[in-house]
């Protein structure tokens, strides 16, 4: 009887911290960060929209170590959240656009890419030649 007991305690224990556990990691890979990707024209000096879907990394430290990576579609992006520091944001290859290193500081939950007009905008360039 003792023992029904003490393992239908411990069963209790396994599902409540399996909850907690789970309900952490999903509100984790929820929370996101919105960023405007604009394409910077050359000819008439002003940004237009970007067209297409654009792979980015997020690296940090020294050396520099991959800590997240999003896409943006058409402009638009949703970036994972990141804690305070500063980063390195790398457009991965492809054939239509190309970006300068891009510097991102993240502070008391604002981000703000270094060079740019807006807080929350990445500007590419379209590739030579297109």
């Amino acid at each position: 009887m003792k023992i029904k007991k003490i393992l239908s305690g411990i069963l209790a224990l396994i599902i409540v911290f399996t909850t907690i556990i789970s309900s952490n990691i999903f509100t984790k890979a929820e929370e996101t960060h919105p960023v405007k990707v604009v394409t910077w024209d050359k000819k008439n000096k002003k940004n237009e929209n970007t067209v297409g879907e654009l792979k980015f990394t997020i690296k940090t430290g020294y050396p520099l170590k991959k800590v997240g990576e999003f896409t943006s579609k058409d402009g638009i992006a949703q970036m994972p959240k990141l804690e305070d520091g500063v980063y390195s944001v790398f457009l991965e290859e492809n054939n239509y656009y190309e970006a300068n290193d891009i510097f991102l500081t993240v502070e008391d939950g604002e981000y703000s890419f270094d060079g740019e007009d807006d807080a929350d905008t990445i500007t590419v360039e379209k590739r030579k030649g297109l």
